[in-house]
C-alpha cells in the first residue's frame, strides 16, 4: 500500500510549522506528500531538512508565492527519482512499484486565468509519453457546480477546457468524483465578507486502468492550512489469477503438420464402432481427442519456438561482438539471422495483438511494446481485486469473490416469472403470420453448403448452426415485424429511427402542439427474456416446429458459468436471457419486443402526432431494447405504462423507471407531481437516443454530438502516437478508428464549418507528426492511383450520406417509415441538401 497525498500549505517558511507537519505525515504514514505554495528559497532547505526523515525535492519560485515540494518517506525514498521541475509551481518524480514506474507529477496553477491557460498548456508538453501518470496539485480549477459554494461560481472557462482536455488525452480522470458523484466536499475554505466561500479544486487525477487498485480516496480538514488534504491509498499487490480457459488458436490451421495430424486422428477414429453405432457419442469423444492433441501440440511448439529465439538472440549477440573485433564476421549469416529474429518478433506482436483486443492493426506493425502494454492493460481491467455486496461487506479473498459472482449470475438468471395469462393477452395484438412459404425455408434441413459457409467460426457446432438458423430468419423478419423497428431488418438503418426522432421533435416543437417523449430504459433487457414467453412468441408468429425445435436446443438446459481472475466459478442454470454475442439473438430479441411495438400501436387509447401529409400516428420507435414512444397527451402517457407494465408482467422484462426519462414537448408540460407519480425522469431540454442527442435545443444537442465525439478521437490518437507507424500505416489508424466513429454522427447530424475544420487539423497534424505538411491536403485524401492516402474526408463523407437518404427517399421498395405514402417524416434529411453543403470544398 502507497499513501499519496497533495495540500497547498499556504507556506512553511515556518520551521515549527514544518517541523509539526512531518510529525503529522509520519504518524500518518503518508509515503508520498505534493506540496504547494512552499514559499522556500535555496537558502531555507538547509534549515527544514533534518525535520523529514526520508528525502525532499522541491521547485523554489522566482517569489515567495510560489514553490512546489515533495516529502518521500524513507520507506519508498529509494524507489523514487527527480525527473523534471520548472518555474516554482511543477515538480515531477518518477516512482517504481515493482514492474511499474509511475510519473508523479504535482502542480501549483496560477489563479489569474491568462496564467492558468499558459501553465495548462505548458504543462500537456512537458507531461511524459506515459500510461502511468499520476497527476496532483492545487490546480485552482474545478470541475463542476458541485465543485462550488458560496459567491463563486463554477464556469467552463479555457482553462477548464485545457485541464479537461489534458486529462482525456493522457487517459486520466479524477477517481473521487468517479466514486462520489453526487457529494459535494470542498477542499478550500475562507471566509469573505462574512461568507463562507468553499471551492473543490485541489485534486488528483490517475489512470482509469488504476481504478481497481485504489483503496479510498478523500479529503481531510487540517490546522495547517485553509486548504483540505487529498489522500490517495493504493494498493498495486497483483491479484491472485486462475489458470484461465484454453482458448483454439487459430494459426494451427496453418501448420501443414497439425492438419495432417487432426486428419489423421479423424480417420482412425473412424474405426471405432460408435462412428456407426452411436454417432453423437462418437462426435463428442472425437472433439475431446481434438482438444487435447491441439493443447498438446500447441505447446511443444511454443516450448520450442521459445528455445530456438533465445538461442538466435545469443548468437545474434556474439556475432555482433564478432563484428566489433573483425573477427571472422559473415554478413549473409547477419542479415540472415536478422530475418529469422524478425519473423519470431512478428509472431510474438500477432499474439499480443489477439490477446489485447485490440481492435486494428496493420501488416509490419513493430510496437509489439505496445500491444503488450495493452494486452496487459486489458488483463488489468477485467480483474476484479475486491467487491462489495449489497450489504456493504467488502469481499477481498479469491473464494468469496467467485462465490459471490455465482451468486449474483444466479439471481439474475432465474429471476423471471412471467405471467401466462398477460402474455396470452399481449400476444393478441400479433396478426402477422410466417408464410408457408418462409415457413417451408425455415423447415429445411441443414444443407452441406450452409455448414461450410461460416468458414470463420472454427466450426463451432452451436455457432455455426446459429448462423444458420440467423441466415434463414433475417430474410422472413421484414415482413413480420413493423417498420417501427431497426435492428437487423434488412433494408432499415439505425439512422431511421435517430433521424426520425429528431424530425418528429423539431414538427412538434415548430407548431406547438402538445407531445410527450418517453424514453425507455429497460433492465438487463436481453437477460430478463424469459424462454417460455420467447416460445409462446415463437409459436403465435407461427413458426413451423423443426425451427422451434433448433432454437429450443439453443436454450433448454444450458448451464454457464463465469470467468473471474482466470478462476471459473461454479456452473449457473439459465433459466432466461437472449445470449448476446449468439448471431441469432438480436433477431429472436426483435421478435419478443415485436409485441410491446403492436400493443402501442394498435392501443386507441394512446395517441400520438400525425406525421404530415400521411394517416400514420408515430406513436413508438424501436432499436432492439431501445424504446422510444411519443404521446399526444397526458392520458396517453398513464395508458403507455399500463401497456409496459403489461410487457414486463408477460415477457419477464423489467422497465427502469430510475433510468427511464419524459421530455414534454411543444405546448406540452408536466408538473413534478405527476413526475413522482409516473416515478421516471424529467428531460428539460435533450435526450441521448441511440448515441445522438436529440431534442428541443438544437444548438445544445449539435454541441454535445460533435464534443464527445472530438474528444475521443484525440484520446485514441494520443495513444496511436505511441506506435512507430509508417505514413500508411497513419493513414490507416485515421481511415479505420478515427473516420469510421464519426460516420454515424455524420449521418443524422449537420456538420458545422467549425467542426469540419477542427476535424481536418487533426487529422492532418496527426498524419504529419505535429510537423511541416509535405503533401496539400486535396492530395493526400486522394485514391492511391491519384498519389493520394484514401483518406475519407469528413465533408464528402456527409455529402456522400446524404445522398443515401435521397436514394431511400426515391427507392419505393424502402421500408423506412418515413417513405412511400408516408411521404418525408425526414423532411429535414433532404432539406440538408443546401447548396452551401454541396459546394466542393477547394
Amino acid at each position: 500500500m502507497v499513501n499519496i497525498v497533495s495540500i497547498n500549505a499556504n507556506g512553511f517558511r515556518d520551521v515549527t510549522k514544518f517541523q509539526n507537519f512531518t510529525k503529522y505525515c509520519s504518524e500518518n504514514y503518508f509515503d508520498i506528500v505534493g506540496i504547494q505554495e512552499t514559499f522556500w528559497d535555496d537558502g531555507i532547505i538547509s534549515n527544514i531538512e533534518k525535520f523529514w526523515e526520508g528525502k525532499i525535492y522541491f521547485c523554489n519560485g522566482v517569489n515567495l508565492r510560489q514553490g512546489v515540494a515533495f516529502l518521500v518517506s524513507k520507506r519508498v525514498q529509494n524507489q523514487v527519482s527527480e525527473i523534471q521541475s520548472f518555474d516554482g509551481r511543477c515538480i515531477h518524480i518518477s516512482f517504481k512499484q515493482d514492474d511499474k514506474t509511475i510519473d508523479i507529477i504535482n502542480c501549483y496553477v496560477p489563479n489569474i486565468m491568462q496564467e492558468k491557460n499558459k501553465f495548462f498548456e505548458k504543462l500537456a508538453s512537458k507531461m511524459p509519453n506515459s500510461e502511468n501518470i499520476i497527476l496532483l496539485g492545487d490546480m485552482n480549477t474545478s470541475l463542476s457546480n458541485l465543485d462550488r459554494c458560496g459567491k463563486t461560481i463554477h464556469t467552463q472557462d479555457k482553462a477548464y477546457k485545457e485541464l479537461t482536455n489534458m486529462c482525456d488525452m493522457f487517459n486520466l480522470y479524477d477517481v473521487w468524483r468517479a466514486r462520489n458523484q453526487n457529494a459535494r466536499t470542498f477542499s478550500w475554505r475562507r471566509i469573505v465578507q462574512n461568507v463562507l466561500v468553499q471551492s473543490r479544486i485541489d485534486h488528483i487525477f490517475i489512470p482509469k486502468a488504476y481504478s481497481q487498485f485504489v483503496k479510498n480516496v478523500y479529503y481531510k480538514h487540517n490546522t495547517f492550512s485553509d486548504h483540505s488534504f487529498v489522500n490517495l491509498n493504493i494498493d498495486f499487490t497483483e491479484i491472485e489469477r486462475g489458470p484461465g480457459l484454453w482458448i483454439f488458436n487459430n494459426l494451427l490451421l496453418h501448420d501443414e503438420d497439425y492438419v495432417q495430424k487432426i486428419s489423421r486422428l479423424i480417420e482412425k477414429e473412424k474405426n471405432c464402432r460408435l462412428f456407426d453405432d452411436e454417432p453423437l457419442i462418437w462426435y463428442d469423444n472425437l472433439k475431446f481427442k481434438i482438444k487435447q492433441l491441439s493443447k498438446s501440440y500447441a505447446q511443444n511448439k511454443s516450448r520450442i519456438e521459445k528455445s530456438e529465439y533465445f538461442k538466435l538472440q545469443n548468437e545474434y549477440e556474439k556475432r555482433s561482438t564478432m563484428a566489433v573485433n573483425n573477427v571472422n564476421f559473415d554478413v549473409n549469416k547477419f542479415e540472415e539471422m536478422k530475418l529469422k529474429l524478425k519473423t519470431y518478433e512478428d509472431k510474438i506482436c500477432k499474439g499480443a495483438i489477439l490477446r489485447s483486443k485490440a481492435q486494428w492493426a496493420i501488416d509490419g506493425d513493430k510496437s509489439s511494446k505496445y500491444f503488450l502494454q495493452l494486452e496487459k492493460y486489458k488483463q488489468n481491467s477485467n480483474a476484479i481485486k475486491e467487491l462489495k455486496t449489497t450489504e456493504g461487506k467488502i469481499l477481498k479473498t479469491t473464494d468469496e469473490i467467485l462465490e459471490e459472482v455465482h451468486k449474483c449470475y444466479k439471481e439474475l438468471y432465474s429471476s423471471t416469472v412471467i405471467n401466462k395469462d398477460k402474455a396470452k393477452e399481449i400476444l393478441e395484438y400479433i396478426f402477422e403470420k410466417v408464410s408457408d412459404e418462409d415457413s417451408e425455408n425455415l423447415e429445411t434441413d441443414l444443407t452441406l453448403h450452409e455448414i461450410k459457409s461460416p468458414i470463420s467460426l472454427l466450426c463451432v457446432d452451436y455457432k455455426i448452426i446459429a448462423r444458420i438458423m440467423s441466415n434463414r430468419l433475417k430474410f422472413v423478419l421484414p415482413k413480420l415485424v413493423s417498420s417501427f423497428q431497426t435492428c437487423c431488418i434488412l433494408g432499415r438503418d439505425i439512422a431511421d429511427t435517430t433521424s426520425s426522432i429528431r424530425d418528429l421533435i423539431e414538427i412538434i416543437e415548430n407548431d406547438d402542439l402538445e407531445a410527450y417523449l418517453i424514453k425507455v430504459d429497460q433492465e438487463k433487457a436481453f437477460d430478463k427474456v424469459d424462454h417460455d414467453y420467447l416460445f409462446l412468441v415463437l409459436e403465435k408468429f407461427g413458426f413451423g416446429p423443426k425451427f422451434m425445435q433448433w432454437i429450443k436446443i439453443f436454450y433448454n438446459n444450458v448451464n454457464s458459468s463465469v470467468k473471474c481472475n482466470g478462476f471459473l466459478t461454479k456452473y449457473v442454470k439459465l433459466n432466461n436471457s437472449i445470449k448476446q454475442g449468439c448471431p441469432v439473438s438480436a433477431l429472436l430479441y426483435v421478435l419478443v419486443a415485436e409485441p410491446l411495438g403492436q400493443a402501442i400501436i394498435k392501443n386507441e387509447n394512446i395517441q400520438s402526432v400525425n406525421i404530415p401529409k400521411s394517416n400514420v400516428n408515430a406513436k413508438i420507435f424501436q432499436h432492439a431494447d431501445d424504446t422510444n414512444i411519443f404521446t399526444s397527451n397526458k392520458k396517453s402517457v398513464n395508458e403507455t405504462f399500463k401497456v409496459l407494465n403489461l410487457y414486463s408482467e408477460a415477457s419477464g422484462a423489467k422497465i427502469n423507471r430510475q433510468k427511464s426519462e419524459i421530455m414534454s414537448l411543444g405546448s406540452g408540460s408536466i408538473t413534478d407531481s405527476e413526475l413522482d407519480k409516473l416515478q421516471i425522469k424529467k428531460c428539460e431540454n435533450v435526450t441521448k437516443v441511440l448515441g445522438i442527442y436529440v431534442g428541443k435545443d438544437k444548438e445544445l444537442c449539435e454541441l454535445l454530438n460533435w464534443k464527445d465525439k472530438i474528444k475521443k478521437i484525440k484520446t485514441i490518437l494520443f495513444f496511436s502516437n505511441k506506435r512507430d507507424l509508417t505514413l500508411p500505416g497513419r493513414a490507416t489508424v485515421l481511415t479505420s478508428l478515427i473516420m469510421s466513429r464519426l460516420y454515424y454522427t455524420v449521418t443524422v447530424c449537420p456538420l458545422p464549418e467549425k467542426v469540419k475544420n477542427e476535424i481536418r487539423l487533426i487529422v492532418i497534424k496527426f498524419l504529419w507528426q505535429n510537423k511541416s505538411h509535405l503533401v496539400k491536403y486535396q492530395s493526400v485524401v486522394g485514391t492511391k492511383l491519384e498519389g493520394g492516402l484514401n483518406i475519407s474526408d469528413i465533408f464528402l463523407k456527409m455529402q456522400a450520406f446524404r445522398l443515401k437518404f435521397l436514394k431511400k427517399y426515391l427507392d419505393p421498395e424502402c421500408q423506412s417509415i418515413w417513405n412511400g405514402d408516408l411521404i418525408v417524416l425526414s423532411y429535414r434529411s433532404l432539406l440538408l441538401f443546401r447548396h452551401r453543403e454541396f459546394k466542393l470544398s477547394h
